[in-house]
């Protein structure tokens, strides 16, 4: 396995989507004050590398000032808002099922994660950790792991479940006893991994009548593809290569955004890239021209919104860098197409 350089783990907006919402609820127009683009809150499939969601959450927590702010949130997270999340869990046909796709999921939801459970006496013990996430944020992240289990427990067993324990990584915060009473159970700190224990014979609950009743699931395909195609971490050309795609979102790409998310030097990230025989300007054009841009352009949408999109200065600029690749303009290229 190669090793793996910089911040290369990533996470769907989806995710960070119910947090903000949920967020919302509880502290007023927080998402506003955030410098997140429209573009990317409006894809739940989009990828942000975790070294932007945990400045995000940084943010947040200075907003509001208030270090429990995910604790408090979590209890509030409707799933229903990540709907392709939701919709494929409570579809299962028991709890049993549901608590393997939730795994499965997740694992193409965050990069990086070891995600599990394992029955030990009459509990089954499940395990969350990412080995991605910055020190500080790390309990922050393990209490957000938990209410998204939590949740899909109370899904089958009511809005009113609680689990047998919480463990959480990291020290105490909150006043004595208040995760305890958010969670309604017991909570253990200085753990090396989120766990949620409830016992075993919970497991072979059956949906409720409310759950039974939905229609069968259909996952558009552009989604089905993105759920098996979250990269590795170790796979750093194709990490860089999202990046690229996360930072069109604020301005054309530029090598210092992309090293500073990655935590790396210009210098460095240039040197791994060359590595593998490639630049990152290599990159940023099969991206945004050979990727992006030619999708936008089956949708019939103008030179000017497609320019914008994709985080070029203006509508010219585009059309000549469009051209240098394909031989064609936009306009010419939509004609063909037609």
């Amino acid at each position: 396995m190669k090793a793996i350089t910089g911040n290369t783990a990533f996470a769907r907006m989806g995710l960070f989507n119910l947090l903000l919402r949920a967020v919302d609820d509880c502290y007023g127009n927080i998402s506003g004050q955030l410098d997140i683009p429209k573009a990317l809150a409006q894809e739940p499939m989009r990828l942000m590398p975790l070294s932007e969601m945990t400045r995000y959450a940084s943010q947040i927590e200075r907003l509001t000032g208030d270090e429990m702010f995910v604790a408090k949130a979590g209890a509030k997270i409707h799933l229903q808002h990540f709907s392709s999340f939701e919709s494929l869990v409570a579809s299962s046909k028991n709890l049993f099922t549901a608590m393997l796709r939730f795994n499965n999921l997740f694992a193409n939801f965050q990069s990086g994660v070891t995600i599990g459970g394992r029955v030990s006496g009459k509990l089954l013990k499940w395990r969350y950790h990412s080995p991605f996430i910055a020190d500080k944020m790390r309990l922050q992240d393990g209490v957000f792991a938990c209410w998204l289990y939590v949740h899909i427990l109370r899904l089958y067993h009511g809005a009113h479940y609680c689990p047998t324990l919480i463990q959480l990584p990291g020290s105490q915060i909150g006043a004595q006893g208040e995760m305890a009473a958010l969670f309604g159970c017991e909570v253990h700190w200085h753990s090396e991994s989120a766990q949620v224990w409830f016992p075993v014979s919970d497991i072979s609950k059956l949906p409720p009548a409310s759950l039974q009743v939905r229609p069968k699931v259909l996952v558009d395909q552009n989604d089905l593809l993105s759920f098996i195609d979250m990269p590795a971490p170790e796979d750093f050309i194709r990490c860089v290569y999202e990046l690229i795609n996360y930072c069109r979102c604020f301005a054309y790409p530029s090598l210092s955004q992309a090293a500073k998310i990655l935590g790396l030097s210009e210098q460095k990230l240039q040197r791994q890239l060359q590595l593998e025989n490639v630049s990152f300007s290599d990159l940023v054009q099969l991206q945004l021209l050979s990727d992006q841009a030619l999708k936008l352009l089956s949708q019939k949408l103008s030179e000017a919104d497609i320019a914008r999109q994709l985080g070029f200065t203006n509508q010219q600029s585009f059309s000549k860098a469009f051209k240098r690749m394909h031989g064609l303009t936009p306009r010419q290229y939509q004609e063909q197409q037609s």
